[in-house]
C-alpha cells in the first residue's frame, strides 16, 4: 500500500513526532510510507514539502491572519491560553502526484496553515480511504484544541468560553463546517487514547464516524533506560542526586499544570526529609523545554534547564538520569513524554486526565493523583524520593509495559491492519465516481464561514488598524520624548560650553593683567 501522512510539521512538537514515529514504523514492516508536510525540517528523504504558489489564497491568507490575531488571539479569556485556531485558509493539495498515486490517505495535525475543512472535504471526495489520527480535540471542536472542560462541541458551540466577544458566532459557524464536511462515509477516526475517542464520540462531528483507539509507539531502542549515576555523570550532575524530571514544548500553557506542579513542590518543602535534601543540595529539578519562569520563584530548590533536546538520543539519557518523571497536565491526550520516560525505566507521576490511566498503572508502573489534587501530588513525589526501591520497581515495570505494548511496529501493524480493511471495503465504482466528481473548481470557504467571512474580516482589520494606530501613537509619544530629552541634552551641553567660555574668558584677563 501506498500510505501518504498529511501533517503541518514534520517532527517539531508532539504531535509531529507521533506522526513521524508511525511512519517509521510503517516503512519497518515494508509498507510505503511518506509525510507530505508545509513544513520540513528532517533530512528523511520520505518527507516531501509543500510550498503553496506565492499568489495562492494569497488575499484570503492576509484576511484570515486578520481574523486569528484579533478575533482570536487578542481576544481570549483567562480560561486557556492554549492554541485555537480558525482552520482557514487552507491549500489545495488533491491533485498533487503524491496524493493522486496514495492507496491511503492518513490525517494528522493539519492546522496553522496547511489544510481548512474545506481542502479536507476535497481530499475526502477523492473517493480514498481517509483514516485522520487525533491528536487533539481541534477537528470536533469550533477551534479550541483543548476545551477547558468545556462541553460545547457535542452540542453547537455557542457562547464561546475562550473567547472574549463573540459577536458573529465563528466557533458556532467553524463547528456547523466540520458536521457537514467531516460526514464522510471514506473517513475513519483514530484515536491514540480511550479519552480522547469518547470525547469525539460525543461530538456532533464525529458522532457517526467509525473511530478506532491506537496508541502512539516508540522506538524502544533508542528509548532505553542507562546506568542512571553514569547519565547522570554525563549531564554534570553529581551521581547521587535525587532528579525530578519535567517537560514541555511550552511552558507558559496553563493546561501543563506547571503552576500546580510549583504550588505541589511548595507544600514538599514542609516535609523535614525534603527539606534536608534542597539544603544539602541533593534534590534537583531538570526541566527539557521551555522553562516555565515561576520555577524560579521556588527558593533553595536548584532548578537546571537543559533546554530543547532535538536528539532522541540524549533525550533518552536525561529521562535516564532522572529518579521520577513528573507530568502535570490538566488535559492532555497520550503525551510522547510518558511513554519516553517509562520506557527508559523511570516512573511517572501525573494526575488522572485524558490518556494517562490508559498506560500508567497506579502504585505499579507510576502514580496516579487524582485531578488537581496538588496536596497528594505532593505526598507522591515525597513518597518516590524516599524510596528508592519502590521507584526501581515501578521503573522496571515501566520499561515492560512499553516493550510489550507500543513498540513502533505493534501502533504499525494495527495501522496496516486498518488501512487494508479500508481498502478491501473500498468498491471500484465508488472510487471511480469519486475521482471524477473531485475535479470541480470549489471556493476556498464552506458556506458557514463564507456567511460570516466578509464582516468578520472586515472588523478584524478595523482591530488591526486600531492595533497600528495605537503603536503609531506610541511611536510619536516616544518620539517627543526622545526630541524632549535632546533638546534638553542640547542646552545643558551649550550652558557648559558656555560655562567654560567665560571661565576661559576669566582666566585670559588675569593672565593679560598679571603681564602689564
Amino acid at each position: 500500500m501506498k500510505i501518504t501522512h498529511l501533517s503541518t510539521f514534520d517532527i517539531a512538537g508532539g504531535a509531529a513526532r507521533a506522526t513521524y514515529r508511525l511512519h517509521e514504523g510503517l516503512l519497518k514492516i515494508g509498507e510505503e510510507s511518506q509525510i507530505l508536510s508545509l513544513y520540513k525540517t528532517s533530512s528523511d528523504n520520505h518527507v516531501l514539502e509543500y510550498k503553496p504558489h506565492q499568489s495562492e489564497n494569497n488575499l484570503d491568507s492576509i484576511y484570515c491572519n486578520y481574523i486569528q490575531n484579533h478575533y482570536i488571539n487578542n481576544n481570549r479569556t483567562s480560561i486557556s491560553n492554549t492554541l485555537f485556531s480558525l482552520g482557514y485558509s487552507g491549500v489545495n493539495v488533491n491533485k498533487l502526484p503524491s496524493i493522486i498515486n496514495s492507496d491511503i490517505l492518513n490525517l494528522h495535525w493539519i492546522t496553522s496553515g496547511f489544510l481548512s475543512p474545506l481542502t479536507i472535504k476535497n481530499l475526502l471526495d477523492l473517493g480514498k480511504p481517509v483514516v485522520w489520527t487525533l491528536h487533539d480535540m481541534w477537528p470536533f471542536t469550533g477551534g479550541c484544541h483543548y476545551t477547558a472542560g468545556c462541553q460545547g462541541y457535542e452540542n453547537n458551540c455557542l457562547n464561546c468560553l475562550q473567547l472574549s466577544e463573540d459577536i458573529f458566532q465563528l466557533p458556532h459557524h467553524l463547528l456547523q463546517e466540520k458536521i457537514e464536511f467531516f460526514n464522510h462515509p471514506n473517513l475513519v477516526i483514530v484515536t491514540p487514547s480511550q479519552w480522547l475517542a469518547e470525547c469525539a464520540k460525543k461530538s456532533q462531528v464525529f458522532r457517526h464516524n467509525r473511530i478506532e483507539v491506537i496508541p502512539y509507539s516508540l522506538n524502544t531502542h533508542v528509548f532505553k533506560p542507562l546506568n542512571k549515576k553514569e547519565a547522570k555523570k554525563i549531564l554534570n550532575l553529581n551521581s547521587d542526586d535525587i532528579i525530578l524530571l519535567v517537560g514541555a514544548v511550552i511552558g507558559k500553557e496553563k493546561r501543563k499544570g506547571f503552576i500546580e506542579l510549583i504550588n505541589s513542590l511548595k507544600i514538599c518543602q514542609n516535609n523535614h526529609q525534603f527539606s534536608e535534601l534542597i539544603n544539602n543540595n541533593r534534590l534537583k529539578i531538570c526541566c527539557f523545554g521551555e522553562l516555565n519562569e515561576a520555577f524560579k520563584g521556588l527558593g533553595g530548590i536548584e532548578v537546571i534547564s537543559l533546554g530543547n533536546i532535538k536528539s532522541d538520543e540524549k533525550l533518552s539519557l536525561i529521562y535516564s538520569a532522572a529518579d521520577v518523571f513528573i507530568l502535570p497536565s490538566l488535559e492532555d491526550n497520550f503525551p510522547n513524554t510518558m511513554l519516553e520516560s517509562m520506557s527508559c525505566s523511570t516512573p511517572v507521576i501525573a494526575f488522572n486526565i485524558g490518556g494517562i490511566p490508559d498506560l500508567i498503572e497506579d502504585e505499579i508502573s507510576g502514580m496516579i493523583v487524582p485531578y488537581n489534587n496538588i496536596q497528594l501530588m505532593s505526598a507522591k513525589i515525597i513518597q518516590l524520593i524516599n524510596d528508592r526501591p519502590l521507584c526501581e520497581s515501578m521503573g522496571k515495570k515501566s520499561r515492560e509495559i512499553i516493550i510489550n505494548n507500543y513498540e513502533l511496529s505493534i501502533q504499525a501493524n494495527n495501522y496496516q491492519k486498518l488501512y487494508q480493511e479500508l481498502m478491501n471495503s473500498l468498491s471500484i465504482n465508488q472510487k471511480q465516481s469519486a475521482v471524477f466528481s473531485s475535479s470541480t473548481t470549489m471556493d476556498n470557504k464552506g458556506k458557514y464561514f463564507e456567511k460570516i467571512y466578509t464582516n468578520l474580516a472586515l472588523y478584524s482589520m478595523e482591530k488591526e488598524l486600531q492595533t497600528t494606530e495605537k503603536k503609531l501613537n506610541k511611536t510619536e509619544e516616544k518620539l517627543l520624548e526622545a526630541k524632549k530629552v535632546i533638546s534638553e541634552y542640547q542646552e545643558t551641553i551649550t550652558a557648559m560650553e558656555s560655562s567654560k567660555f567665560w571661565s576661559l574668558r576669566k582666566k585670559w584677563f588675569e593672565i593679560k593683567n598679571y603681564f602689564r
